[in-house]
């Protein structure tokens, strides 16, 4: 199966758990893509099984990023 793997880091911390994951869904024998929350543009989701999104929460909130992401892809 083919994933996309997206996070939303301000210091790095998040996009190493990230790329933990996309390399656990790899060693399970998918596909995965992994990208920065900000580098996506007009991807069609429904290209992936799965979207795992991992994003840090500061001072109560998520990154503006995240934020915008949810709210294009809110269905």
């Amino acid at each position: 199966m083919k994933f996309l793997v997206l996070h939303a880091s301000k210091h790095g911390h998040t996009r190493t758990v990230a790329r933990r994951v996309a390399d656990l869904l790899c060693t399970a024998g998918d596909v995965v893509e992994i990208l920065a929350i900000e580098d996506l543009v007009d991807t069609d989701l429904d290209r992936y099984a799965g979207v795992v999104v991992d994003a840090s929460f500061h001072a109560n909130r998520y990154s503006a990023g995240l934020r915008d992401f949810a709210r294009g892809y809110a269905g």
